[in-house]
């Protein structure tokens, strides 16, 4: 037999690892993990991107605001998360709040974005 350890929901959110949370209202959460790993810190806002062929979503942090701008929310010494709830409607992802949301993720550096992909969940 092969068992794999149970970590509960909360647990991962501020565990030493990085992670993504998709809630149910349709905001993205990055860890407390991820927000000091990737200094996201000095970044207001985001651009959302989303590849329909792959199922990634594509988000790249800036500082400076414009028309395709999502504002980032900031929980100090927590978490960072952005409402991203006409995204995941509009290309019919699941974000209900019996799913399990928590995603790993790749940071594109030549890109210069954070990549989730919906078909590899936690």
């Amino acid at each position: 037999m092969s068992y794999k350890k149970f970590i509960p929901r909360s647990s991962l959110l501020n565990s030493s690892l990085d992670k993504i949370d998709i809630k149910s209202n349709g905001a993205i959460v990055f860890n407390i993990n991820m927000v000091k790993t990737h200094k996201m810190d000095g970044f207001n806002y985001a651009i959302l991107f989303f590849d329909i062929q792959a199922k990634c979503i594509g988000i790249k942090l800036t500082k400076s605001r414009s028309k395709d701008t999502v504002k980032l929310s900031k929980k100090p010494n927590r978490t960072v998360s952005l409402l991203c709830g006409s995204l995941l409607r509009y290309y019919e992802i699941d974000y209900r709040k019996d799913a399990k949301n928590i995603y790993n993720f790749k940071h594109d550096k030549r890109r210069k974005m954070f990549i989730i992909d919906l078909n590899l969940k936690y």
